[in-house]
């Protein structure tokens, strides 16, 4: 038999590092991320059907909630890659008029 102090490392199935490094920006979406996650796993708790037992109506008001989070968090995501991108062109616009200027 195995005791606690015979076994070795706990193994970490899918599981990472948490990350300490990163943006304030980055760490905020992985927050709310996360809180999105848990209020769904909260709503699938509460109003899922358990064992054979039928599913209780979920309230409306609990699910817009979590919509809108959902929505704000992607909306987010979208001005964020656009801004990405905006960088992205304004590098390669620079990056032409250098070499117009030195000719």
């Amino acid at each position: 038999m195995v005791t606690a102090g015979d076994a070795g490392p706990r193994e970490t199935r899918g599981q990472t590092a948490p990350e300490t490094g990163g943006s304030q920006e980055e760490r905020a979406k992985r927050t709310r991320g996360e809180e999105i996650e848990h209020e769904i796993k909260k709503l699938r708790d509460t109003y899922g059907q358990k064992q054979g037992r039928a599913a209780k109506p979920v309230p409306f008001n609990e699910v817009d909630a979590v919509l809108q989070k959902i929505s704000k968090v992607t909306r987010l995501l979208r001005v964020n890659d656009a801004c990405e991108r905006v960088k992205e062109i304004v590098k390669g616009i620079k990056k032409v008029t250098g070499k117009i200027d030195n000719r």
